[in-house]
């Protein structure tokens, strides 16, 4: 496993979506299904952003306070610093393979023996608006998700692990960043930074396929 950066989150929180450090590293498919494609993109880069930190100078430790993955509702409270997961248009489904996969060696253990079936792509572009009330903070945030949403030296992005969506893999890149200042932020005394990440994850179903059962018939003549 390759060393992983100082604030890097290790071990993943129970149940959480967590990072893929090893390029080899198998996937083990389970039958849960909370969320469908888009909100399973979304929520696996919010969970992922909960967990990240970072040492600024002066001993400081930086972290998001809240991560939304929707709008925050006009009576939460705000809290920073901040940032919010969400999609900045339409997804597209996309051909990833002639016909349907099935893994015939990730036959779920369930009782009727279902399968991970996944016939395409969910391709979306995601942003990440970032929130703080000082432009140090601003900065160190951005050195941090510079430095995290691009973490393994194996590829380019990363790799998530979703147990809210069939334990499938969601994968992300990151593709722009830049900060957004005007005169009502200015007054409201925030500071904002935005990232462009494009993402994609197989779309999946369980299906179940008639077993084959093989029968002998002796004839005596």
């Amino acid at each position: 496993m390759p060393q992983l950066p100082q604030g890097f989150p290790s071990p993943p929180p129970p149940g959480g979506s967590y990072l893929i450090t090893r390029a080899q590293e198998p996937t083990q498919f389970t039958a849960n299904q909370e969320t469908d494609a888009r909100t399973a993109l979304t929520r696996a880069l919010a969970e992922y952003l909960s967990q990240l930190s970072y040492d600024d100078e002066g001993g400081r430790v930086l972290r998001f306070e809240r991560v939304f993955q929707t709008w925050a509702e006009p009576e939460d409270e705000g809290v920073y610093p901040s940032a919010y997961v969400g999609a900045s248009g339409d997804g597209s489904y996309e051909d990833a393979r002639l016909s349907p996969s099935v893994p015939s060696d990730q036959r779920l253990n369930l009782p009727d023996g279902r399968y991970i079936v996944s016939g395409s792509d969910l391709a979306i572009d995601l942003v990440i608006e970032v929130r703080c009330t000082d432009p140090e903070a601003r900065v160190a945030l951005s050195a941090m998700l510079e430095r995290d949403l691009n973490p393994v030296d194996w590829r380019y992005g990363f790799m998530l692990v979703m147990p809210h969506y069939f334990n499938q893999r969601g994968c992300f890149e990151l593709m722009s960043s830049g900060y957004q200042d005007s005169e009502t932020t200015a007054q409201q005394r925030l500071r904002v930074a935005t990232f462009s990440i494009k993402a994609r994850v197989p779309v999946t179903r369980l299906r179940a396929y008639p077993k084959a059962q093989l029968r002998t018939k002796v004839t005596t003549v």
